[in-house]
């Protein structure tokens, strides 16, 4: 399918080394949940039995990210407003001139902070108003190799989703997230053998609308 990620990977070795995500502008996400999050989340009205309200409470209009790069221009070339929070300085330009040169800079707000402020950034963001939020970010002014413990600055972005949002959480196995309490989840994992962390995790609350939502719907991750 042309403008998926089955059309636009280059090739998979690279891409799992974390290159091209910026050129082609996809989130370096396990390829199963792109795949989950393109034809599922992502699409309003791919399924066959979907009534109107409930694609609308299923389709994510506003996206919370935290950590930016290629996820970001995949986010904005499909919904209406992202939000990103970036504490890498030395990135954050990157993503910038990505998305120009993708043509997506006005859909996207940039908020490039150290991870200390980002705290306080995201906790002054509005409760309840965001369809759906990524966990995938890192701090780089710890030792190189590694990574943020990522569960207090997704725990105070977490009332920024609105009650039928959808939850990625990236390398879902460390970096803290995996002492996130799911217990009122529906989870979808998407794991690679040689991703770090065991891979990419889709969730959503068990008492958001539509409930009934098909394992069939996720055919390539497995459901817990």
């Amino acid at each position: 399918m042309r403008g998926s990620i089955i059309h636009d990977l280059p090739r998979y070795d690279r891409y799992m080394g974390g290159k091209n995500s910026l050129d082609i502008g996809y989130a370096w996400l396990t390829v199963g949940a792109l795949i989950a999050l393109e034809q599922y989340v992502l699409q309003p009205g791919v399924l066959r039995k979907e009534t109107p309200e409930m694609r609308d409470a299923r389709y994510p209009r506003r996206v919370l990210e935290l950590g930016s790069g290629g996820s970001t221009i995949f986010w904005a070339r499909r919904v209406d407003h992202v939000t990103s929070v970036e504490t890498d300085p030395s990135w954050a330009p990157l993503t910038l001139e990505a998305l120009t040169r993708h043509g997506v800079a006005d859909r996207v707000e940039l908020i490039a902070t150290p991870h200390a402020d980002a705290l306080q950034r995201v906790a002054a963001l509005p409760d309840a108003s965001y369809d759906l939020l990524l966990v995938d970010h890192a701090d780089p002014t710890l030792r190189r190799g590694r990574i943020v413990n990522r569960l207090e600055l997704a725990t105070v972005a977490l009332p920024k989703l609105g009650p039928n949002g959808w939850l990625v959480v990236d390398n879902r196995g460390m970096h803290g997230m995996e002492k996130f309490d799911y217990t009122d989840w529906d989870v979808w994992l998407f794991d690679d053998l040689r991703y770090s962390g065991g891979g990419t995790l889709i969730a959503r609350r068990k008492s958001a609308f539509p409930l009934r939502v098909s394992k069939s719907a996720f055919p390539t991750g497995v459901s817990r």
